[in-house]
């Protein structure tokens, strides 16, 4: 199982419940959640899709932090990421429209995103790591 620092200067993430971006997301998909199962006049199928779109994105962290290397990882956190965009565009139409999207949904959004950002970043640097690691052997 990888060992992802959450954030720097912080411990190592032993399982997916530990990163903060993967706890965020979660609270994301708890506010989209609630929103759905309010009355609305969002059309259902826009209600379902930012539904499957929220559950989404902490689905992808939990499965990118189970795999062997940080490259499978970063991919998972791309599909993260782009979920949440999608979300944040869905909450921004919806709002232009005059239905009743929830207030903090792109902030939530964005929030995730940029966190889903500093791991990614985390992420690179262990990779540039481990490859000077492995060409200083030579």
């Amino acid at each position: 199982m990888n060992q992802v620092e959450p954030h720097a200067g912080t411990k190592r993430a032993s399982s997916f419940h530990d990163l903060k971006a993967w706890q965020e997301a979660m609270r994301l998909c708890q506010t989209v959640q609630s929103w759905v199962d309010q009355p609305s006049e969002v059309p259902e199928p826009v209600r379902e899709r930012m539904l499957s779109l929220a559950v989404r994105a902490p689905s992808r962290l939990a499965e990118g932090h189970t795999l062997r290397t940080p490259r499978e990882f970063m991919t998972r956190i791309r599909q993260a990421v782009s979920a949440l965009a999608e979300i944040y565009t869905l909450s921004v139409l919806m709002q232009a429209r005059g239905g009743n999207a929830v207030d903090s949904l792109e902030d939530q959004a964005l929030k995730v995103m940029r966190m889903c950002g500093g791991l990614m970043g985390y992420l690179r640097k262990q990779t540039l790591n481990g490859k000077r690691t492995a060409n200083s052997g030579k």
